[in-house]
């Protein structure tokens, strides 16, 4: 059976590096229903401690099934956080028009903007197939010729990448692939190699190679062969997509899967 989970926390902004202390029990949110965020809300957020910057009615979550519908409410926005992906700034103004900001992916972290000091999350997560990130599958040779009136050819999708490859872009992009989600940057790649214990040459041709499966996969030209600035070149939304089961196995976290 599915399950929809609701978890709020805060933390202080100096402390953000290191999370020692547990988080608080996710409390579940049954499909089709709803559930307010905010210092006066069903989950309050920002009233202990106090930041009289996040709204009395935050955000707004409803479990629509297949996805999540957010309507933010708070003053100040918030910033999205879909695992594993590019966060994104929202503001409350398009909620004049009803706007409704609509996501499926199985784990998300919403970032409650209040003071400067204090950091806010709402994280969202479902186990609903229909959220789950599988990943494309290997590519493999065809059968028979492809018939010229079947339609429109698909290419196959890339080949796994390998263990290096796989180890190169799991230590780079650690902080996004950290659940709950983490505000660190990615590693620089002299740092990933001295974690590898390989040269720094060898972690760019590893990075490399897997970037040539991502423009496979639609990873635009224009991004750089060097993920210098990872957090807006879209690296890490293609190696979820090209396949997000590998990509995030790691010891402390479960691949939530792929739409």
């Amino acid at each position: 059976m599915s399950t929809w989970t609701v978890t709020v926390f805060t933390e202080r902004a100096a402390a953000r590096r290191v999370r020692s202390s547990p988080l608080p029990p996710p409390v579940p949110l049954p499909s089709g229903s709803s559930m307010v965020v905010g210092r006066e809300g069903d989950l309050q957020l920002g009233s202990n401690p106090l930041d009289t910057r996040v709204s009395r009615r935050a955000l707004i979550i409803d479990a629509a099934d297949t996805e999540w519908n957010l309507r933010v409410l708070n003053t100040n926005g918030v910033v999205i956080h879909p695992w594993g992906l590019r966060a994104y700034p929202v503001s409350p103004a398009p909620q004049q028009a009803g706007y409704v900001e609509t996501l499926r992916w199985p784990r998300i972290g919403v970032r409650i903007l209040g003071g400067s000091d204090l950091i806010h999350w709402v994280l969202l997560q479902s186990t609903d197939p229909a959220m789950q990130i599988h990943g494309l599958p290997a590519a493999s040779e065809p059968s028979e010729p492809p018939d010229p009136g079947a339609g429109t050819e698909v290419a196959p999708a890339p080949k796994e990448l390998s263990p290096k490859q796989l180890e190169a872009l799991r230590t780079v992009f650690e902080p996004q692939l950290a659940w709950p989600p983490s505000l660190q940057p990615p590693r620089q790649l002299k740092q990933a190699a001295t974690r590898m214990n390989i040269g720094y040459t060898a972690v760019q041709g590893h990075l490399d190679a897997a970037r040539q499966r991502a423009l496979a996969i639609g990873l635009p030209e224009s991004v750089s062969a060097l993920p210098t600035d990872t957090r807006r070149s879209g690296w890490a939304d293609s190696w979820l997509r090209m396949g997000g089961r590998e990509i995030s196995g790691s010891a402390d976290m479960t691949s939530p899967g792929h739409a």
